[in-house]
């Protein structure tokens, strides 16, 4: 997984498999209601298979077509338990 750079077309959201092949891609970054709306710090997955972007300011979850699940404030200076499930935690 990972960040593609469509420069003016903005910041993609991806994942690959294992030769390096895009499986699925969406840019996520703006306004609406399934996107993030400041930058992209990082990504991960759950044991599940769902995505998790995290910005300065949410943290994000999406299937792998990246249709989002569900969106937390972190908040300023705000510390929080995020249960990943299976039991993972995300102490943001």
């Amino acid at each position: 997984m990972g960040f593609i750079d469509k420069r003016s077309e903005g910041i993609e959201l991806a994942v690959f498999d294992a030769e390096g092949k895009i499986v699925s891609s969406q840019k996520r970054q703006g306004e609406g209601p399934e996107d993030y709306q400041s930058s992209a710090l990082a990504m991960g997955f759950s044991p599940a298979g769902d995505v998790f972007v995290q910005t300065s300011l949410e943290l994000v979850k999406y299937d792998l077509k990246f249709n989002r699940i569900s969106k937390s404030s972190l908040g300023r200076r705000q510390l929080r338990l995020f249960n990943l499930g299976h039991g993972l935690s995300l102490f943001l």
